[in-house]
């Protein structure tokens, strides 16, 4: 058995305890990182004063985990739609895929028009071709 020191808290740290005591406990990531998972929690140490940090990005956190949460409630909800609209799509592209071409030839997808442009088509059929072309 693991003997159990003294935790060092530091008083200007707010939920933060010790590594040593936060690693014996099975949801140490919620003790030491709050603002990770939570940011509720985060923003209401801030505002208790036992915790620092940039109040107004933690607002925007949580009202963004606020509204992903009741989006995910919402598509719990209707999960069989969505399923149902999903493998619409995914048929769609597939098919989409199906029916599409690839140009890899380069001489068909060139573009003529600036100086250089023409002079790197002329180095590419030298490439291709050698020196006995022009």
């Amino acid at each position: 058995m693991i003997p159990m020191q003294k935790a060092n808290i530091i008083s200007n740290e707010g939920t933060r305890v010790s590594n040593r005591k936060a690693s014996l406990r099975p949801d140490s990531d919620h003790l030491t990182r709050t603002s990770w998972a939570n940011a509720a929690l985060a923003y209401d140490q801030i505002r208790k004063g036992k915790a620092t940090g940039n109040k107004r990005s933690l607002r925007l956190r949580v009202k963004l985990q606020n509204e992903l949460f009741s989006l995910g409630c919402y598509i719990y909800k209707k999960r069989t739609l969505f399923l149902y609209i999903g493998i619409i799509l995914y048929v769609c592209l597939c098919l989409g895929l199906l029916s599409g071409t690839v140009e890899s030839d380069i001489k068909k997808l060139w573009v003529t028009g600036k100086n250089y442009l023409y002079l790197l088509k002329m180095f590419l059929v030298l490439f291709e071709y050698g020196t006995d072309v022009i």
